[in-house]
């Protein structure tokens, strides 16, 4: 772990002043369960499931006197992950398909909601099985799985699950079937042909509601009972309106709305971007669920009604997934704790704090430094990071890595050096899809600022991975872990060591750091690391300045930087095919220079000193 976290210290920012800012962010309407620590799912009695595909036939003869034999719309499975491979294929499909997969089973009841649940039969924990409702006509992953039961999801016909309902003693939740009535047109579709409990057949005529809505209330009297009768809906909708986030609020109360956000450096706190929230019935979990993003303000919003609901941020998005070793040994994408709703569901504010919910404020920041490192670099014109990219998180103080080990089972000697520290969790060893891109550890106390511009830094690196790939990191992985960090010039160690892609690639990441991220190396305070490591060389490749660069092996060599006009889509440019500072610069030199003031002579002076290999 040494080695992982060696490559960026935190020293490097300890001289940037902080500025203040004064803003803060209030919410109305307030609604937020939070509860301390991780808790067990507690299961009770089995449901009686009224979605099951046989109750529902059985309830459609009995309606309608017919043979109709309805098909099921989903089937109910049970995951069995035999490995960590099969980890990472479930949490790839799950995200592909759009699919909330959730570790406790769903025809249980909840008697304690919680974080996880790990069935008797399991005998590795890390490899908990896993169930979801999934639609029959979609793609099954490689996992193996069984199919527990065939479900009926088509709510259309709302007379079908009143019956089923009352067929399984579930009559005191018939709301959640309809909810605010039932409209004359789907009187129209759907009455049954046979007296339906309360005589449908012999209602009298709906009332004249004039410009509202003539909607059936059917309401539970128990025992099996029902009662109907017609009312007017005239309720007028609210005009619309914005809460604290600046989120709209659906004028709808079961409508599930919120906004998700996490404390900043200045006592307030900013909105979590595109990050996945899912939301899920708590009564019957395969009833409906929906898994939504937030939009770069923080907000979502899920397009139908709950009565009751489930909410849990997951740290992922098309960019990324944050991990973290404090959460099952970072087998598993990492998510927040669940938080259970009833109406009013349209306001639900999440808020990480800063103390409280250190490992929740890690990922938010990272969603949110992941995604403007890729707008400011779009702007600029270099290369992006690979999608998907895993970031593995670790509470403590120290440095970060890029080491970027997803879907790459031959990566040198790191593997090797985790299992060796990790036996019996086997940490990120078996799968190369759980393996980490990107490795950051956030210390108690550290601003966001800082651990933003580690992660900037380390984003840099994913981007040249991107150009050069294995062929390069295999032995700039091998360097870091002979040397037990960089080592320092000239003293490597003389197997396995190459320092030239050393020099090479921490200058990128160095420069990354200081644009996007306001580090403190790879801007003009600092030129040189460990008297090999050029941080200040790609800053002053752009900069208009002239200050003085001096070797620090031999103070004789030395020049004056009149160098300029080189932009950041110039210098990732000529990183193809460079593998030390003297082929870099003479590579940047022949694509690039004539297209700046710069001359040749003070451009191979800057060159020169910078390598101070030549």
């Amino acid at each position: 772990m040494l080695t992982i976290f060696y490559a960026c210290s935190t020293e490097e920012f300890e001289q940037q002043p902080i500025i203040i800012d004064t803003n803060s962010v209030s919410v109305e309407n307030r609604f937020e369960t939070q509860y301390d620590g991780i808790r067990p799912v507690i299961l009770g009695d089995e449901i009686i499931n009224p979605y099951a595909l046989s109750i529902v036939n059985e309830a459609n003869a009995l309606l309608y006197n017919e043979a109709t034999t309805l098909n099921a719309t989903h089937n109910y499975v049970k995951f069995l992950p035999q490995d960590q491979d099969d980890l990472a294929e479930l949490d790839e499909w799950g995200f592909a398909q759009n699919i909330l997969v959730l570790d406790y089973p769903m025809h249980y009841e909840l008697i304690q909601q919680g974080d996880y649940y790990i069935d008797s039969e399991v005998t590795d924990s890390t490899l908990m099985y896993q169930y979801a409702s999934i639609p029959v006509d979609m793609e099954m992953p490689q996992v193996p799985h069984q199919v527990l039961e065939e479900l009926y999801l088509d709510e259309s016909n709302p007379f079908i699950f009143i019956k089923t309902y009352l067929m399984t003693g579930h009559d005191d939740k018939l709301q959640k079937i309809v909810k605010g009535g039932i409209t004359q047109s789907t009187l129209a579709s759907f009455t049954p042909d046979n007296p339906f409990l309360c005589d449908i057949n012999n209602l009298p005529p709906p009332p004249n509601c004039g410009d509202c809505e003539a909607v059936l209330l059917i309401l539970s009297l128990g025992n099996g009972q029902i009662n109907c009768r017609w009312e007017c809906d005239c309720s007028p909708p609210p005009p619309p309106r914005l809460n604290g986030c600046g989120c709209p609020v659906p004028a709808n109360i079961r409508i599930p709305a919120g906004c998700v956000r996490v404390d900043d450096d200045f006592g307030g706190d900013v909105p979590v971007s595109i990050v996945k929230v899912a939301v899920w019935d708590y009564s019957f979990i395969f009833k409906q669920s929906d898994v939504v993003w937030t939009d770069r303000a923080g907000c979502w919003e899920v397009d139908r009604e709950y009565d009751e609901m489930n909410v849990k941020v997951i740290f992922e998005n098309f960019n990324l997934k944050v991990r973290d070793l404090s959460y099952w040994l970072s087998l598993r994408v990492l998510r927040d704790q669940t938080r259970s709703f009833s109406v009013p569901l349209n306001n639900v504010l999440v808020v990480y704090d800063e103390i409280d919910d250190r490992r929740q404020w890690a990922a938010s920041h990272t969603h949110n430094t992941d995604l403007d490192y890729r707008d400011r670099a779009t702007t600029d014109g270099i290369p992006q990071p690979r999608t998907r990219i895993n970031y593995l998180h670790v509470s403590g103080g120290g440095g970060a890595a890029a080491p970027m080990l997803q879907g790459n089972p031959a990566n040198s000697f790191l593997s090797l050096l985790l299992s060796f520290y990790f036996p019996a969790a086997v940490l990120n060893i078996l799968s190369s899809g759980i393996q980490p891109d990107i490795a950051n550890q956030y210390a108690d106390g550290e601003d966001a600022r800082n651990f933003n511009g580690i992660t900037h830094h380390e984003l840099g690196h994913a981007s040249h991975y991107n150009i050069e790939g294995e062929s390069y990191w295999f032995h700039y992985r091998n360097h870091i872990i002979n040397n037990v960090g960089y080592g320092t010039f000239p003293g490597f160690t003389f197997v396995g060591s190459s320092p030239g892609r050393v020099a090479l690639g921490e200058a990128v990441g160095n420069f990354m750091g200081n644009r996007y991220g306001n580090t403190f190396a790879g801007g003009e305070n600092l030129d040189f690391r460990n008297n090999f490591i050029p941080v200040g060389l790609m800053f002053d490749l752009g900069d208009g300045g002239s200050d003085e660069i001096v070797d620090p092996n031999n103070t004789v060599i030395r020049t004056f930087d009149n160098v300029e006009g080189f932009t950041p889509a110039m210098i990732f440019d000529a990183l193809e095919g460079s593998t030390d500072i003297e082929n870099y610069g003479e590579n940047l030199r022949i694509l690039h220079l004539a297209s700046t003031p710069s001359t040749p002579i003070n451009y191979n002076n800057l060159i020169e000193v910078y390598d101070v290999f030549n």
